[in-house]
């Protein structure tokens, strides 16, 4: 478990958290859902470590590696997809076969494998999105960090591009911390969601939610009564 406890950050005269509490569970995915401005990004920053708190404790990521994806790719123009991933992993697998595997496993698992000698400039955002959710998870790293990584793509390609992010999740045993101003994107992905509010943030709401990450839609009738909570509960706040 990820703990942080009492947690204090300004910025000059902009107090952000304030003996601000919150627990993340193992190989879960944690959603932190609030408006623009909260302080959602700057959580993930201080929890991976991006950022530095002014008071208080962050437990459980002692020197874990972690990824990240943000909300653009972050690709890099002169390697196509197959190199993009293997640049990553050049410094923690030295067989050329075992990154291979690895590699094309992943590209599999988010429909990029028939793409692999492509260029970043020769995919669409929704590939370039993929494309980093594949790298992040070929990564051996226990943790993931999302930035609002779906916010710049239009709702077709979003529900492709979390189709493909929760089947390479299911593969996987990473604890996800994922942001968000969507209350769709929280209620199709996440195992928990936390609601920010006020300033200083605050947890506001937070709620389990027990259906299987596989047999959610974003037009599933189930999770209605949960959207609509949610929207009077950031409305109310």
């Amino acid at each position: 478990m990820i703990s942080i406890s009492n947690l204090t950050k300004k910025f000059h005269n902009k107090t952000v958290f304030d003996n601000f509490s919150i627990d993340i569970e193992e190989n879960k995915i944690s959603c932190i859902l609030g408006a623009s401005g909260i302080g959602k990004s700057t959580l993930i920053k201080l929890l991976s470590g991006l950022d530095r708190h002014d008071s208080g404790e962050i437990e459980g990521m002692g020197n874990k590696e972690f990824s990240y994806i943000f909300q653009e790719p972050r690709l890099l123009p002169w390697l196509n997809v197959y190199d993009n991933v293997d640049f990553i992993l050049k410094a923690v697998y030295s067989d050329k076969d075992e990154r291979k595997r690895i590699i094309l496993e992943n590209l599999k698992l988010v429909d990029l494998e028939s793409s692999a000698n492509l260029f970043p400039d020769e995919l669409s955002g929704g590939m370039m999105q993929r494309l980093s959710i594949a790298r992040a998870f070929s990564y051996p790293a226990k943790i993931l960090f999302m930035d609002e990584p779906f916010s710049g793509l239009d709702i077709k390609l979003k529900m492709s591009v979390m189709d493909s992010f929760r089947k390479i999740w299911a593969q996987s045993s990473k604890t996800v911390v994922f942001i968000t101003h969507d209350i769709d994107e929280a209620v199709f992905l996440a195992d928990k969601i936390y609601v920010l509010a006020d300033s200083p943030a605050r947890i506001v709401y937070e709620k389990d939610i027990k259906i299987n990450i596989m047999k959610r839609s974003f037009n599933d009738d189930t999770t209605a009564p949960l959207k609509k909570e949610l929207l009077k509960v950031i409305s109310d706040n």
